[in-house]
């Protein structure tokens, strides 16, 4: 009797011994296919906000490059004015 309550709680102990190892191995595959998921997840966002930078800087550098040719342009405007009110004044001054 006490022989059968002992192997009878042996075999229930080795049962449940067997459940929890069960449970070890598919918690774990769990997270390794929880990890695995974000990996992709992670990288894919990496990947996306790469493109968006890359965007972004060829954006900046088409601004950049318009201020510079507007900015060379007033330049040029600016130096044709100042000639063309130089001669003005110059041949107001030969007049009088």
């Amino acid at each position: 009797m006490l022989r059968d309550n002992l192997l009878s709680a042996e075999t229930e102990r080795d049962r449940l011994r067997e459940s929890c190892k069960g449970l070890e191995l598919g918690k774990a595959k769990g997270l390794d296919e929880l990890t695995t998921r974000h990996s992709a997840q992670i990288e894919e966002l990496e990947q996306e906000l790469e493109e968006k930078e890359r965007s972004h800087e060829t954006q900046m550098r088409e601004v950049q490059h318009q201020s510079e040719e507007q900015l060379s342009q007033l330049k040029t405007f600016y130096e044709q004015e100042k000639q063309r009110l130089e001669q003005r004044y110059a041949d107001e001054k030969d007049r009088n």
